[in-house]
């Protein structure tokens, strides 16, 4: 494993688990200013910098600039503990306009944390009933939230509203019309209302799902992500935490079920592997899912540190993910071609040009828009585009390893 990498991972692994291993205290001791610069550089790359730079500061390798790095921790701190008091504000709010809300992932996951506000979050997703819409709206509305410009349409499963402390996500839907092996997803979490329990966070309570079907939405979302230029390794410090917690309670049996119904069990497996040998998941409190054999989980590693958060590390892997799209979606690699990453259809770019919800017929023009953004980026506008191309079929290559496509389509 590269240096840089092994470093990352290891103090990652002690910082989600609230330990100081001997392993990364022998790593620090001969880790020169070079390979901090490296590793806090692909901290910020999966949005992990506060929690690496503690752990750093914990572990105090030679010449480590510790001033520098417990002032933007203690700034992370500050924003990150504003903003989950905002959030109990508002869902305190929407308990009192009788509006049903459950706070998902983020503000969840964090609270599995040793110091969960160093898990930083970029907005807080809440799930309504869709006929709540308008009551939540309003209960935003009058605590100062403003709507994002790109979500005019009431109909949106997501609509994006935002404060100078706060951004929330509010859902519709858990996935939408997200279909996987050409199953709607959403009727998995039917009744997810009735099933929900009270978790702790900060000084507060928030209602969130119960814990089979939060696990199942943070794997479903994972797979979104990995599907849509790549996932990073904070969705799996999540996913392993939760786990660590919540094995034991979680039907593994029902679970592996409904994952190979939807081809998801070998992509988790492996997922779930990484955690066990990288991150400091319990593999007691893991079940191996049945007819999926060993665990080969080393390029998925490798795709996932690449990444970053959201798999947002460069333009060309972002434009490579609509090939990786449009091959799951056909079932079929023959559909994920470069035609498809330099000309997606109009869907594919509704979160980028909103206007293509109301007048898909200006796909022409949003088109031209992306290829005159990609030349203003740089000059090798033609070399970056055959690197998107590279990139998109090494990662056909991913889904097909991980039983995403079938190899014969």
């Amino acid at each position: 494993m590269e240096q840089r990498n092994l470093y990352f991972l290891t103090f990652l692994r002690d910082a989600v688990t609230g330990v100081c291993s001997p392993e990364a205290m022998a790593l620090a001791k001969d880790m020169d200013r070079s390979a901090q610069d490296q590793v806090l550089e692909l901290a910020r790359l999966h949005n992990l910098f506060p929690l690496l730079a503690q752990q750093l500061m914990r572990l105090h390798p030679p010449g480590l600039e510790a001033a520098a790095l417990r002032a933007c921790t203690v700034e992370a701190l500050v924003r990150q503990t504003m903003a989950t008091q905002s959030l109990l504000t508002l869902t305190r709010a929407l308990e009192q306009a009788s509006v049903p809300a459950l706070v998902i992932k983020g503000a969840v996951c964090r609270s599995l944390y040793p110091s969960p506000d160093l898990r930083p979050s970029s907005d807080e997703d809440i799930l309504i009933p869709p006929e709540s819409q308008s009551a939540a709206e309003a209960v935003l509305e009058t605590l100062g939230y403003r709507l994002a410009k790109e979500e005019k349409n009431p109909d949106d499963p997501v609509r994006t509203w935002y404060t100078d402390r706060l951004r929330v996500e509010l859902h519709r839907s858990l996935c939408g019309d997200l279909t996987i092996a050409r199953q709607r997803v959403e009727p998995w979490f039917d009744g997810c209302f009735s099933r929900c329990i009270v978790w702790n966070v900060g000084e507060g309570e928030v209602l969130t799902l119960g814990i089979q079907d939060h696990i199942l939405y943070l794997l479903l979302h994972f797979y979104k992500h990995f599907l849509a230029g790549g996932v990073g390794i904070r969705q799996l410090c999540d996913i392993c935490l939760f786990v660590n917690r919540f094995g034991r309670e979680i039907d593994w049996t029902r679970l592996w079920k409904v994952l190979e119904q939807l081809s998801l069990d070998c992509l988790a497996w492996n997922m779930l592997d990484l955690g066990v040998q990288y991150l400091g998941l319990d593999p007691q409190a893991v079940s191996q899912p049945p007819h999926i054999p060993e665990a080969d989980s080393g390029a998925l590693l490798l795709d996932m540190l690449d990444a970053g958060v959201f798999g947002a590390s460069t333009m060309e892997r972002k434009h490579s993910s609509h090939m990786t799209i449009q091959a799951a979606s056909a079932q079929s690699r023959r559909a994920g071609t470069l035609w498809t990453a330099l000309f997606p259809p109009a869907r594919s770019l509704q979160g980028r040009f909103p206007y293509l919800r109301r007048w898909p017929w200006l796909l022409p023009a949003a088109w031209c828009a992306r290829g005159f953004g990609y030349l203003r980026e740089g000059r090798d506008a033609g070399g970056r585009a055959a690197t998107a191309a590279r990139l998109g079929r090494q990662r056909l290559e991913l889904l097909e390893q991980y039983g995403l496509l079938d190899r014969k389509a």
